[in-house]
This record gives C-alpha cells, sequence and structure tokens, in this order.
C-alpha cells in the first residue's frame, strides 16, 4: 500500500498519564477540502528524549457526517431516567441517510464515558443506582469512524421516588398479655424500616402505633381483654419512600392462660 511521501505531525502535549486509560483526541477538518478522500493516521509516544514505535496505521475514508441529533430530551419517569432525541436523517451536505447509528456517554467521575455504542434506537432508559445529578451526550454516526458533534443534554437530578415491597404473610396471635404480629418482607438495597397501624374498628381511621422498626414482628401491649384489633404494616425506604399498607389483619384478643 502506497502512502502519502510524509506525515503531518499533530503535537499533543501535557498528557497526564494514567495506565489502562482510554486517550481520544479530534482534529477539526473542512469537509469541502477532504470529502471523499482517505486520510491516515498513526501514533507514537514521546517521554524525554525516548520515543516509541509508530502504531501500526489506521485508513479513514472521509465521508461527511450525520447531522448532529436534535430536541434532545430528558425526563424522570418513576424510579427510570429516560433520555430521547429526534432522529437524524440527513448528512451536513443535506443527503438523506439510509441507517443511523448512536453513540451514548454519560458524565462519570469527571469526564464523559460512553454507555452504548452503535445504538439502534432514538430513546435510552436506565434505572441508576443512587440519586444525584446526570448530564448525556448523543451522538450519530454512519460507522465506527463517521460521527456527528456530540449534543449534550440538559443535567437532570435523580431523586428515588419508588417505595419498597408492600410488606407480606402478616399474621397476629394473642399472647399472655400482648397481640404478637409476623410478617415477611422482600428487600430492597434502599430498605429502612416498618411502621405498624392499628383500629379498633374496620370504619374507623387506622393509627400509627409504631414507626422506625427495625424487626418484622412487633407485640402491642396496649390491648383489653375482649377487644377487638385490626393491624396492617407498610415499609419505608431511605428516602422515605412509603409502601402501600399489608391488608388489615384481625385479632381478638383473649389473654392466654397460664
Amino acid at each position: 500500500m502506497k502512502l502519502a511521501k510524509k506525515f503531518t505531525t499533530l503535537n499533543i502535549k501535557n498528557i497526564q498519564l494514567k495506565e489502562g486509560f482510554y486517550y481520544s483526541f479530534s482534529q477539526p477538518l473542512k469537509i469541502d477540502e477532504f470529502l471523499g478522500k482517505t486520510l491516515y493516521f498513526a501514533t507514537l509516544f514521546r517521554y524525554n528524549r525516548q520515543e516509541s514505535k509508530l502504531s501500526p496505521i489506521v485508513k479513514i475514508n472521509i465521508e461527511a457526517p450525520p447531522q448532529k441529533p436534535e430536541r434532545i430530551e430528558i425526563k424522570q419517569i418513576e424510579n427510570r431516567i429516560r433520555i430521547q432525541w429526534a432522529r437524524s436523517t440527513k448528512n451536513v451536505s443535506g443527503e438523506k441517510l439510509q441507517q443511523v447509528l448512536y453513540k451514548l456517554a454519560a458524565f462519570v467521575d469527571n469526564q464523559w464515558k460512553t454507555i452504548e455504542d452503535n445504538y439502534g434506537f432514538e430513546y435510552y432508559e436506565f434505572e441508576p443506582e443512587t440519586e444525584g445529578e446526570f448530564a448525556f451526550q448523543v451522538i450519530a454516526k454512519i460507522n465506527n469512524q463517521i460521527e456527528s458533534e456530540p449534543v449534550t443534554s440538559a443535567t437532570i437530578s435523580f431523586v428515588d421516588r419508588t417505595p419498597p415491597p408492600v410488606p407480606e404473610e402478616l399474621i397476629t396471635f394473642s399472647g399472655r398479655d400482648h397481640i404478637l404480629l409476623s410478617w415477611k418482607q422482600k428487600m430492597t438495597r434502599d430498605f429502612s424500616h416498618w411502621r405498624v397501624y392499628r383500629k379498633e374498628a374496620p370504619r374507623l381511621p387506622a393509627i400509627l402505633i409504631k414507626d422506625n422498626l427495625k424487626e418484622s414482628t412487633f407485640r402491642d401491649y396496649n390491648v383489653a381483654d375482649g377487644a377487638f384489633y385490626y393491624y396492617a404494616v407498610s415499609a419505608v425506604d431511605l428516602r422515605g419512600n412509603e409502601s402501600e399498607a399489608t391488608e388489615f389483619v384481625k385479632e381478638y384478643f383473649i389473654p392466654e392462660k397460664n
């Protein structure tokens, strides 16, 4: 393969070295000047007076890149973040494109990191593991060498709004001087505690009798002989989101005899 007589040297200085780090470099090109031509790139590394070998040569056929995506929107839907944008249908020369793929990047640890590549849809959804600030970039691409300018979304503050699962299998029975409640719970990473509600008749409003309960059992000592009580339990996460309460369970208190 014959190449040009010489390479044009592009010096990149003051690079902070990191083991295993992926480096990138952007060089503006005038489309009218290079369109339809083939360019060749290679890299080498210089440190003090030492110089590495030249890397393998990469060939790029210059085509008009896609127009950058438009109308990018970002919003929270329940406990997920959704990013969507308008489809890129033409290149920067105004010619219609048959197929366009996308690359998505998220701003993480003070740098942009690719989270999806060769992506074929005009939306992306995911569930963050933590609350915080999120921003994204979307890039339209024809192939792995021809890409549009990146479009950056607005920053969104993600807040956890999803309650934990409703407690299950609530049971009650009378003890010697109390009513014992017991239940099961499907645990989530942000689970915090339970709340216990009681009412003394089906149509009366429920009263919170125990909050910040850390065990899946509860003993109610504030009971009278021969009285009916109705109990329900809810779950609360670290953000304060509360699940729906269980169905009320009826218990008739008759003290257990020794």
